[in-house]
């Protein structure tokens, strides 16, 4: 049997069609050359080799006047009572050796675990250190200590008041009147998002109800960008596959009811700044499976984004939960868990990423492939900088004729179009920010995201339900009219998988591709 590379699922058509959200991200341009993008990551270090406890997680990044200090929370294996919160500092170019700076203790004394560490420096204030204790992320409670020499010493933890947990991940942004808005959320009845606020650097707080409502995904651990003088934007991990966003208008009071974005989730942690000169980048799993791959994306706007470079690249390793500020010097850190035996520090420069768009009905790419089938000829220009390796893969297939004489053996109206198989080593999952329009060309796969091979699609209808999950690599550019007749042609309707629903319709008469090659 062919491989199966996309399914019709009614059900998923039902659910985007009843999304309510930000409007659709537009397609984002190629954002760099490949020495553009080599030359971003400026370092790449471990921020220790050794260290007292088993595993780590959740890292957090603060820049204080002496330098860089980072905090994650370390022990035996997450949840367990001996999790405490570790620091490090960098000094003279070396990160200084991790030490512990917070235990959890329970009312009566019990050890507990910490969670989630949070480093924040007000603009005229001390060095604030939020962190979560307690048995589970249901059931923890928020926790304060600050510090006045850059992270050497710390005062006595104190517990913020009930209800306020404090900025649950993600570093907290000053607003305009000096207030720190801090990005929220529970998860003791259903994953639920708010945000609270503090005046005089944690000593008094409010907050607002919970963002959403019956028919939003769990979501948790927002991101804050700013957007103009009063504007904010929150990116939420989630429950559903997608990376979600709400806005704000007025500092955070109120919020638009979330809405999925165009970025994959495999229910993760994200970060996310707005930098100096008004763009905002993005450090997230690229995926909705693991957290094998680690990627930065770019915007101008907030709502159109390129994913700009990738971090990490290992099928069944773990990089994850980034934390991501721009220092005094316009540098962006990023501190990230390396397969929960570490934390990484990556430097990137901003100016070396770029976020670039277009339009749809211009040319955008040097690479072009022509497809001579038994109907017609399409040509499509390929998007290198988005997939390279989907691309490098496709155009070596391509020389070597191996799609010359395979026809589309699945044409769904309404859907896509289908040929190939098979034959070729399986791909990394390259999905970017590229709308499932008509005339895109993806690679297919099975139900593994680090499946796709040599299978192609081709859209012919606008399906953004695919959107962030399979990897657009091209954009048909001439032959619509070939394209048209080939989703038009007469099959055999044919329902496959357990519930139905899997449409693998294949034409009476083959439609051949004769010959493919890359211009």
């Amino acid at each position: 049997m062919r491989r199966i590379a996309l399914c019709i699922c009614i059900q998923s058509f039902l659910l985007v069609a009843g999304c309510r959200g930000p409007s659709p991200h537009r397609s984002a341009e190629p954002p760099n050359t490949a020495r553009d993008i080599a030359s971003a990551i400026l370092l790449r270090e471990d921020i220790f080799e050794t260290a007292p406890f088993a595993q780590c997680h959740a890292s957090t990044v603060a820049e204080a006047k002496s330098g860089l200090v980072a905090a994650w929370f370390g022990g035996s294996a997450e949840g367990a009572a001996d999790v405490g919160i570790w620091l490090s500092r960098r000094e003279d170019g070396r990160w200084t050796a991790p030490v512990e700076v917070a235990k959890g203790r329970a009312a009566g004394g019990a050890a507990e675990p910490c969670w989630n560490p949070v480093l924040f420096r007000p603009t005229d204030g001390p060095l604030l250190l939020f962190y979560k204790a307690g048995p589970s992320p249901a059931r923890w409670r928020g926790m304060l200590t600050r510090s006045s020499d850059d992270g050497r010493t710390w005062s006595d933890p104190k517990p913020l008041p009930d209800g306020i947990v404090g900025p649950v991940k993600n570093h907290p942004i000053e607003v305009t009147d000096g207030t720190i808005l801090c990005g929220s959320s529970t998860e003791d009845d259903g994953w639920r998002v708010h945000f609270e606020t503090t005046k005089d650097k944690g000593a008094t707080w409010s907050k607002t109800a919970p963002i959403g409502d019956a028919t939003t995904a769990g979501l948790i651990q927002p991101a804050l960008l700013r957007a103009g003088a009063d504007g904010v934007i929150a990116l939420m991990r989630s429950d559903a596959g997608r990376i979600y966003e709400s806005r704000s208008a007025d500092r955070g009071l109120h919020w638009t009811l979330p809405g999925p974005t165009v970025f994959p989730n495999p229910n993760s942690g994200i970060d996310a700044v707005t930098l100096r000169d008004g763009r905002h980048v993005l450090v997230y799993n690229p995926v909705t499976e693991g957290r094998g791959i680690l990627a930065v994306a770019v915007s101008d706007d907030g709502r159109n984004w390129t994913r700009a470079l990738t971090l990490e690249e290992e099928k069944g390793a773990e990089f994850s939960y980034p934390a991501v500020i721009q220092a005094r010097d316009g540098l962006v850190h990023i501190t990230y868990t390396r397969k929960r035996q570490g934390i990484r520090h990556m430097v990137l420069d901003p100016a070396a990423v770029q976020a670039r768009y277009g339009h749809d009905t211009e040319r955008q790419a040097a690479v072009v492939c022509a497809m001579e089938t038994s109907l017609g000829t399409m040509a499509f220009e390929l998007y290198e900088a988005d997939a390279p390796k989907t691309v490098a893969q496709f155009k070596a297939l391509v020389g070597k004729g191996f799609y010359d004489g395979k026809d589309f053996y699945r044409v769904v109206r309404g859907h896509v179009i289908q040929a190939g198989g098979g034959g070729a080593a399986p791909l990394p999952p390259e999905f970017n920010t590229r709308p499932h329009r008509v005339g895109m060309l993806g690679l297919g796969r099975t139900g593994d995201e680090w499946s796709g091979d040599s299978e192609i699609y081709i859209c012919v209808a606008p399906r953004p339900h695919l959107d962030g999950r399979y990897t657009v690599f091209g954009r048909i550019i001439e032959g619509f009219d070939v394209l048209e007749r080939i989703a038009a042609v007469p099959v055999e309707e044919k329902w496959e998988g357990p519930d139905k629903k899997m449409a693998m319709h294949k034409p009476f008469e083959p439609v051949i591709i004769r010959r493919a090659q890359i211009k």
